[in-house]
């Protein structure tokens, strides 16, 4: 029987990013015994899973509990024959140069590596990471992923999801999801509250009713937001809750963040806004004709707060007018929105 290691464990996003990939692996070694190692906060997405073994990771501490050392010389004791490490950064390598492991499966080429994807991973590169992960997964004879998630969940995760949208009154593919929120570090990669609150308004029009959703963090901006329009979820829903609830939206509108990549895995439109951020790198699984961008010449700066001097104006440049444009394109096509009386 093989033991396989598969390493994710950075951002959030990051983790909800690579869940097709991770589910290829799986399927691949479904007779074996797989490891997953992953950050203290993306645990809970895997509370589930019918392959997967977990074990958490504290990257920020080295002789720490979890830290980098005692988590080396458990993937040493282990024995793993195959590592998959999907994140490729200073503490993976180091991970998988100490493994003792015959085969590492890396994302770009290093000595820490038997095998990887070709060629560098830097952030200006016009290649999405599902793209980047899919090589790494063909460097280690696994078939790329081509469908969106899935994140597993529970019974009860369902039944609370259902009790949400029966007290909203919320009808299959009636409705949106929104988040308006980023992580705080990333102040950059959010598009302005106002706007939000008028886009969940013209929604309204469209009897399209809008479920702004958030952590405790969003509290003030989603309380906002929801006003005159929209049902306020903040810190209703769990994030596997709250990715039912996706499935059965018609659509979702968010800034570039975790939220994103779990309403894409949900396999909905997802339009997504991009200004200091790579969108080609970065975008959600198969959502690339749905990136809601600037063509501004300072966007994709890579800074997370705007130089004063900007105005935050790759994001205040994309009015709610021209963003209701775009879904309205994408989607009126098809019959999907029409405005109420016609």
């Amino acid at each position: 029987m093989s033991r396989i290691l598969v390493i994710k464990m950075t951002a959030l996003g990051d983790v909800v990013a690579a869940l097709p990939h991770m589910e290829q692996i799986c399927r691949t070694y479904a007779g074996g015994e797989i490891w997953l190692l992953t950050s203290p906060e993306a645990k809970t997405l895997f509370r589930h899973h019918p392959f997967f073994r977990v074990r958490t990771i504290n990257r920020d501490s080295f002789f720490g509990k979890e830290g980098v050392l005692p988590t080396i010389q458990w993937v040493r004791s282990m024995g793993f024959d195959r590592i998959f490490d999907l994140q490729g950064n200073k503490v993976s390598y180091r991970i998988c140069k100490w493994s003792k492991s015959p085969e590492r499966i890396g994302t770009q080429p290093n000595p820490a590596y038997t095998k990887s994807a070709p060629g560098k991973w830097v952030r200006t590169i016009k290649q999405n990471v599902s793209q980047r992960l899919n090589k790494t997964l063909e460097a280690g004879g696994v078939r790329p992923a081509t469908q969106p998630g899935p994140l597993y969940t529970s019974a009860e995760d369902i039944q609370a999801a259902e009790r949400f949208m029966s007290l909203h009154e919320l009808e299959e593919k009636r409705f949106a999801v929104v988040h308006a929120g980023s992580s705080p570090e990333w102040l950059s990669k959010r598009w302005p509250r106002e706007n939000f609150a008028q886009l969940v308004e013209m929604f309204e029009l469209f009897g399209i009713p809008c479920v702004v959703t958030g952590s405790h963090v969003e509290q003030d901006l989603n309380r906002y937001i929801t006003e005159n329009a929209g049902v306020n979820a903040t810190g209703v829903l769990s994030l596997r809750q709250l990715y039912i609830l996706a499935r059965e939206a018609l659509f979702a509108v968010s800034n570039d963040s975790a939220p994103m990549h779990l309403f894409s895995q949900a396999g909905i439109p997802v339009f997504a806004f991009f200004g200091p951020t790579n969108y080609r790198w970065s975008h959600g699984f198969g959502q690339i004709a749905n990136v809601i961008k600037s063509d501004l010449e300072c966007s994709q700066c890579f800074k997370p707060q705007c130089p004063p001097g900007k105005k935050h104006a790759c994001m205040r440049s994309l009015t709610p007018e021209l963003v209701l444009g775009k879904i309205i394109e994408r989607l009126g096509e098809s019959g999907k929105i029409v405005k109420n009386g016609e």
